[in-house]
């Protein structure tokens, strides 16, 4: 494919996934798993006969979980990681614009009904000079509502 093709990332990703059904894909990681042995390889076996090469430094075989895009997968369902939410836990007090970006997409992964809170953030930043307690506030009952959430 061409350079400078702005929808080259859209094409690859949708002929990853047409060739990979039933396999994670995001931009260039992919998670291959099945609920038995046999469905594990059958996917597996259709990398290798798509041409496509793995990492095995990047591999891992025959693990009950992962930790993918933030999160860690298994048979129980997805479950935040747990060094995404000591980040988040351990951020210090918020004194710019850029702390509150830096941090977002952290938050993001852990619940996805945070959005409103950080939004509530987003727009106190914005008004920082006026807004310095309130906002130290909201990051506080995020910390609280991510210790619930793990516990």
């Amino acid at each position: 494919m061409p350079f400078g093709i702005i929808s080259a990332s859209e094409i690859f990703h949708r002929a990853m996934e047409n060739m990979l059904e039933g396999v994670r894909c995001y931009v260039d990681d992919d998670a291959i798993w099945g609920s038995t042995l046999q469905e594990h390889n059958r996917r597996l076996h259709r990398v290798r006969v798509n041409g496509l090469k793995l990492s095995r430094a990047k591999c891992l075989f025959g693990v009950r979980e992962i930790t993918f895009l933030g999160g860690k997968l298994s048979a129980d369902g997805i479950m935040p990681d747990e060094r995404k939410i000591a980040a988040i836990a351990t951020m210090p007090r918020q004194t710019d614009k850029r702390v509150e970006t830096d941090h977002r997409p952290l938050v993001s992964i852990i619940k996805k009904n945070l959005n409103e809170m950080l939004s509530r953030i987003q727009r106190l930043v914005m008004k920082f000079a006026e807004a310095n307690g309130k906002a130290e506030k909201g990051v506080h009952i995020i910390k609280q509502l991510l210790k619930k959430a793990t516990d």
